[in-house]
């Protein structure tokens, strides 16, 4: 049976997705190479806008930010976010009080990153000891981004299109072509974490 390709179909497509209970990413990716690109990246920006607009109403600000960022990555226009005046003023006065405590060190390429900063999902994952019970409050979609990020930090290329794309987009990412297809470029903290990380997916 030959299903016809339209925007009936894409949008009884979105409703699913929108409507699921599951995280709806997950369901995304499977999706990938059925859909055209451009309505699987406005599915993607959909979704993420969804998903901000829930944490904004929950008061979670920065997982709200975390996912309009990924919705632009998608082609989202940020200013367009319902409540971006709200937003904004609140990381103007959120950001003017919590000055002194930005830090900054330096990564495993030589460059710098602000553990302040929405590039890192995990900004510390590469020093310390992550546990079950925080890695516990994430989806098995977003466990496997903070996987990856312990060796996007390294330069590590990567195979799979979304986190050649997600990574691709971090001011701080420089693929390595040099860089092992294995651990042994890993810490023992990183090491530890990723085997954690990698029994929840």
């Amino acid at each position: 049976m030959k299903i016809k390709y339209d925007d009936l179909l894409v949008d009884k497509i979105k409703l699913n997705v929108l409507q699921s209970d599951e995280y709806a990413t997950s369901l995304l990716e499977d999706l990938d190479g059925v859909l055209k690109s451009s309505d699987l990246n406005q599915l993607y920006v959909d979704v993420y806008v969804k998903e901000a607009t829930n944490a904004y109403k929950e008061g979670d600000y920065k997982l709200c930010e975390k996912e309009l960022d990924k919705a632009v990555f998608y082609g989202y226009y940020k200013n367009d976010f319902k409540y971006i005046d709200e937003l904004e003023s609140y990381n103007k006065t959120n950001s003017s009080s919590n000055n002194n405590t930005n830090k900054v060190v330096r990564n495993n390429s030589n460059s710098y990153y602000n553990y302040n900063s929405n590039e890192y999902i995990i900004p510390d994952s590469d020093s310390r000891y992550l546990t079950r019970s925080e890695l516990s409050r994430y989806t098995k979609t977003d466990l496997g981004y903070i996987r990856n990020e312990i060796f996007a930090r390294y330069g590590y290329v990567f195979s799979k299109a979304k986190y050649r794309n997600y990574f691709g987009a971090k001011s701080w990412y420089y693929p390595d072509p040099t860089v092992p297809d294995d651990e042994s470029i890993l810490n023992n903290v990183e090491r530890a974490n990723v085997h954690l990380i990698k029994s929840m997916e």
